[in-house]
Parts: structure tokens; C-alpha cells; sequence
């Protein structure tokens, strides 16, 4: 699967220059959509630091792209909820980029006030093409 990664040289630059403002696929690319994913571990329980939510997340949804044969470079759009705001995202940064390999997809970022439990201080989810 080819995908177009882009950004129009008509439009202002990304933001902090980590993603793409728009990604183009091919009529038949297979596409899996994950609903969001929090910093659970895999026995149910939730580290209370960021950063190892984080790397739950981001753990989760490798997992995910495994049992549908993918892997990060097929990412085309993640979309990033934060409860605290730009401090937690200065630390989900190079977490990022370490698990995506340099790779770059469509991203949005939220602040939200609160997630589905209160423990939960990030959500992620993603769209991944093959």
C-alpha cells in the first residue's frame, strides 16, 4: 500500500513540524480503525505516572497492529487526548517518536478535562492502513 503523506505548500506549516496535514490512499488499501486506548496494562491495572501510561498505550496499540499483520509505518492518523495538557505532551513526544520509528502520520492533539476513568490521564487512537 502506497500512501501520500502531505502538506500543502498553500497552508501554514504543521505544527512542531511531527505530522503530516493530510495522508491520500489508494482505493484498495485495507484500513483498521482502533477505538481509543488507554494506559491499562495488560492486567487490568493503570501505572499512576504519565510517561508508563504512555508506554501502556503505545504498547497496546503495537499489539493491535501485530494481530492485524501491520505495523507503525502503517499508520496514517492518530488522534492524541491529553487530561493535563502541554507539560504531558512535552513527555509523550519522544515516546512517540521512539516506538513510531520517525515515522509520520495525520495527528490531532486534544486537551480534554477528563477520560472515561480518572485515573486515566491519556488516550490514543489510531488509524493504520496496509
Amino acid at each position: 500500500m502506497k500512501a501520500r503523506f502531505f502538506n500543502p505548500r498553500s497552508i501554514a506549516a504543521p505544527f512542531m513540524n511531527r505530522y503530516k496535514h493530510a495522508v491520500e490512499l489508494p482505493a484498495d488499501a485495507t484500513l483498521l480503525f482502533t477505538s481509543g486506548q488507554v494506559g491499562e496494562r495488560p492486567d487490568g491495572t493503570t501505572p499512576t505516572d504519565f510517561a508508563e501510561q504512555v508506554e501502556a498505550v503505545f504498547f497496546n496499540l503495537t499489539e493491535i497492529l501485530k494481530e492485524s499483520k501491520l505495523r507503525w509505518s502503517d499508520v496514517v492518523k492518530m488522534q492524541i487526548y491529553l487530561v493535563y495538557g502541554a507539560a504531558d505532551a512535552a513527555q509523550l513526544r519522544p515516546i512517540r517518536d521512539r516506538v513510531m520509528e520517525g515515522h509520520v502520520c495525520a495527528s490531532t492533539l486534544v486537551y480534554v478535562p477528563a477520560l472515561a476513568k480518572p485515573e486515566w490521564q491519556v488516550e490514543i487512537e489510531i488509524v493504520a492502513a496496509g
